[in-house]
């Protein structure tokens, strides 16, 4: 399927988000009630960000396989052939409490959304346009509907591509994992958060430099 963008403005915005309302409550019976927490029994994970297909028994090391027999042959797609693994430290009792914060808590856990999210974009055929750079058509939007656009790469893997790229994170939370992963292929990493998030992260960020070691 091609890779379009869909325009938001004030308008559309309130559509969209409408309609994942509406997908969510179709769907409430069938989804997990836990907020999207990816484990709230663990003050300590350990997630590995790897291509599908690797011995579950090599995950607590990176694996190089650029060159093996069984690297990825869609070269296409631009896949990411490195694996990771993280050990996270969280905080679910910061996550409840009324005082840590000012009572704003949600960066104290790990989400399942960012290990996800850092797996699709470097193994998912579907975010090739975001490794690669593409012209998307833009099919919806009263200023840009029917325009094509220029999506730059958002990270560089070939290692060849000297231009600059960097990474300005928002509200990174307390896991550290996107920089200490994306980190490798961007030549800046720069996440924020509120003030009482940022020694955890600081913790998890040094604690997985081992990570973030093609720079």
């Amino acid at each position: 399927m091609a890779f379009k963008l869909w325009s938001l403005d004030e308008e559309t915005l309130y559509e969209h988000v409408f309609e994942r309302y509406m997908q969510l409550e179709a769907q409430c019976r069938e989804l997990p009630q836990d907020l999207g927490i990816q484990d709230r029994s663990k003050g300590v994970l350990e997630l590995a960000i790897e291509p599908s297909g690797v011995d579950s028994s090599r995950k607590k090391k990176r694996v190089r396989r650029r060159n093996r027999a069984d690297a990825p042959k869609d070269d296409d797609w631009g896949v990411a052939v490195d694996s990771y693994h993280v050990r996270v430290e969280q905080s679910i009792s910061s996550l409840h409490s009324s005082r840590d914060n000012d009572d704003s808590t949600t960066g104290y856990v790990v989400w399942s959304t960012t290990p996800f999210f850092i797996n699709w974009l470097l193994y998912s055929a579907s975010a090739a346009p975001f490794r690669l750079g593409t012209q998307v058509e833009v099919v919806h939007g009263s200023s840009c509907e029917g325009h094509m656009l220029d999506l730059p790469k958002l990270i560089n893997l070939s290692g060849t591509d000297r231009s600059k790229r960097g990474i300005l994170e928002l509200g990174a939370g307390i896991s550290g994992i996107l920089p200490v992963v994306l980190g490798n292929f961007v030549d800046v990493y720069v996440s924020t958060d509120q003030k009482g998030i940022l020694n955890k992260l600081k913790h998890n960020t040094m604690e997985n430099l081992s990570q973030l070691n093609r720079r």
